[in-house]
């Protein structure tokens, strides 16, 4: 019985791990080009996002930390009080965005 469970939880474990990876390779290979508009949209000249477009660039690793940078500006746009000031640091919505 507990043989049972110990291998159930080591393959949803594993799959957890498989799902992880296959997702940040989805979005550094096919949903970047969606993620590169909107960053182009809100990365203003001298705020966060354009510091780390200019310092990652366009390798895996840049790929993965300019989609972090553009989901946490959403993130922190949502939440209410001092997060927008975060928000403002990180970049700008010059056009609007559609939700």
């Amino acid at each position: 019985m507990i043989e049972t469970r110990e291998s159930a939880l080591a393959f949803i474990a594993a799959g957890g791990i498989i799902f992880g990876l296959a997702s940040i390779l989805v979005t550094i290979t096919i949903a970047f080009k969606n993620i590169e508009e909107v960053e182009r949209r809100i990365a203003t000249p001298g705020k966060q996002l354009d510091l780390i477009r200019n310092t990652f660039r366009g390798g895996p690793i840049g790929r993965w930390m300019r989609a972090i940078h553009v989901f946490s500006f959403f993130l922190f746009r949502k939440i209410p009080r001092y997060v927008p000031a975060i928000s403002s640091r990180i970049g700008d919505e010059v056009a609007p965005i559609p939700n």
